[in-house]
């Protein structure tokens, strides 16, 4: 049982050096020897008793390094990265546990400097170790007669994710990883490719990545004859989101995806909508709307045909933002406002508006109604103002 505990990491090191005072460690030593005694002992019944006495004696000391030894390092090892992500460890807590061991005579194997590798993970999502950190590990392991595995590379991978949230690894640093893991005989899978859509999300936050980064890293997948899941749609359409904000992306974007995402049998849930919508105003807000009202209306259609469902209010809410953006840059008018509102007591019912609590589309300070007829006489505003601009400029009076 102790050893399931240890092997499983669900210790930390207070725990190890508890189990080192209660001899727990020394028990399951001398039960191993004990076994161990007794096989080499059914092994070689023909042997002399000197050379059987020696044979236990090595076999023994065998086993005290190498499984004894080996279980507590790599245990005391898991543990640090368990504090890493937790914000409480660094690479050079791990890199200690390393010299530990190494000064007590353990080797380490493939697995300690996994876990070493797991200790800068942990680490760079709290921006205390970049991709330099993993390499320097990979070297040393390198250095003692060992490769890296497959758990070693797609380590390499989370690290260039996290440490991308704080710019200190691209896009095009992760996509180096994947080449060298299949260089090494490793095939990426879904998983591996999702990290490099991570580090797009990053990207695309910082305005330096677009959806054209997300699409090819889909293809990217296909090529490689993988089938993207709902997880990695989701992460492209973060990036779109992101994207959108910096005017890189919009609602013809979202619509692909959402084809995409069809054409794998998969539906596409509310929050794809809702999000592509969320990108539409981004764009509107921008003054980039190419006729995003009228897409986001195409969205809506689309809708019950694909969730058999009415769309909820929600996606209302965020249809009528798109709807007010748009109008501070002329391209709607109060009469496409109240097309909304009439698409919304079709789909609710009529009367919708007065069984509407202000909390019943999480829009923030006031229900559908109010909050929509507001957004449609403010933008019908706009559009009357500048109008009578205009026409003033046209008649040579004061601007």
């Amino acid at each position: 049982g102790v050893l399931t505990v240890v092997e499983g990491g669900g210790v930390n090191v207070d725990d190890l050096n508890a189990l080192q005072r209660f001899k727990v460690f020394e028990m399951l030593r001398g039960m191993q020897q004990s076994q161990a005694q007794r096989d080499l002992s059914a092994a070689s019944s023909s042997a002399s008793n000197a050379s059987s006495s020696s044979s236990s004696s090595s076999a023994a000391a065998y086993i005290d390094d190498s499984l004894y030894g080996l279980i507590m390092y790599n245990s005391m090892m898991h543990a640090q990265a368990g504090a890493a992500a937790a914000g409480h460890a660094s690479v050079q807590d791990g890199l200690a546990v390393l010299q530990r061991m190494q000064d007590a005579g353990v080797r380490p194997n493939v697995a300690t400097y996994n876990k070493l590798l797991e200790v800068a993970v942990g680490a760079a999502q709290h921006g205390r170790a970049t991709l330099a950190d993993g390499e320097a590990i990979l070297e040393r392991l390198k250095g003692a007669g060992l490769s890296p595995d497959r758990d070693g590379f797609e380590h390499m991978l989370e690290l260039a994710a996290a440490a991308s949230a704080f710019g200190t690894a691209s896009l095009e640093d992760v996509e180096w990883q994947l080449t060298r893991m299949v260089n090494a005989g490793f095939a990426t899978d879904v998983r591996a490719w999702k990290q490099a859509l991570r580090v797009a999300v990053e990207e695309a936050k910082r305005g330096v990545a677009g959806v054209e980064q997300a699409d090819r890293l889909l293809d990217a997948m296909r090529h490689n004859g993988l089938a993207p899941d709902m997880d990695a749609f989701a992460l492209a359409l973060q990036v779109l989101v992101e994207a959108a904000a910096w005017g890189k992306a919009g609602v013809a974007d979202g619509e692909r995806l959402l084809e995409r995402v069809e054409a794998q049998g998969m539906t596409p849930p509310v929050s794809f909508y809702q999000a592509i919508m969320h990108a539409a105003a981004a764009e509107a807000r921008l003054g980039q709307g190419r006729g995003g009202l009228l897409e986001c209306e195409r969205l809506l259609e689309r809708m019950p045909q694909t969730l058999r469902t009415p769309p909820p209010l929600s996606i209302y809410a965020q249809l009528m933002s798109v709807c007010a953006e748009e109008a501070k840059h002329g391209r709607v008018s109060v009469e496409d406002g109240m097309r909304v509102l009439e698409r919304l007591e079709q789909s609710h019912g009529r009367g919708v508006w007065s069984r509407l609590a202000p909390s019943a589309t999480g829009v923030p300070g006031g229900g559908l109604a109010g909050k929509g007829r507001r957004k449609m006489v403010e933008g019908d505003a706009r559009e009357e103002s500048r109008r009578a601009r205009s026409e003033a400029r046209e008649r040579g009076g004061v601007q």
